[in-house]
């Protein structure tokens, strides 16, 4: 129980950093060699993203195109609650509310997938549940 306790409290604190934008304190927890699983077909956005550089660069841009980022947690669930070890996987639902640089604002939620080796996110999948006309327009991408 004490390794779900402290997972979640990782989980926790990496959200409020991606809330607050601080990407040293978002990124502490992935390992060098992550790689990251984003939806949808936008050329540049959705796609998979190798190593914690890659990654970094990609929420730069995710900050840059949206301004005003709040994600809930709405759900924590994890796999292995007597883990220690630091080897788990953690399943997170949230709600998104984020306004892009030209103002458009867009509610979603979506489930993260992460796998953790040793204490750091080696695999994170996002599923986000609404990739269709409203996250393109969201992204400055006319629909697809």
């Amino acid at each position: 129980m004490i390794g779900a306790f402290l997972v979640k409290k990782r989980v926790l604190d990496g959200n409020e950093a991606l809330n607050r934008k601080d990407l040293d304190a978002f990124l502490k927890d992935w390992a060098a060699d992550a790689v990251l699983e984003y939806p949808g077909k936008i050329p540049g956005v959705g796609g998979i993203y190798e190593g914690k550089a890659a990654i970094q660069r990609f929420y730069q841009r995710d900050f840059e195109q949206f301004p005003e980022l709040k994600i809930t947690l709405t759900h924590i669930a994890v796999t292995n609650i007597f883990d220690f070890l630091g080897n788990n996987v953690v399943f997170t639902k949230w709600e998104a509310d984020v306004t892009n640089r030209d103002g458009y604002r867009l509610r979603n939620s979506g489930i993260t997938v992460i796998k953790i080796k040793s204490g750091k996110a080696v695999h994170v999948k996002q599923y986000i549940f609404d990739t269709g006309e409203e996250f393109n327009k969201a992204w400055g991408v006319e629909a697809m």
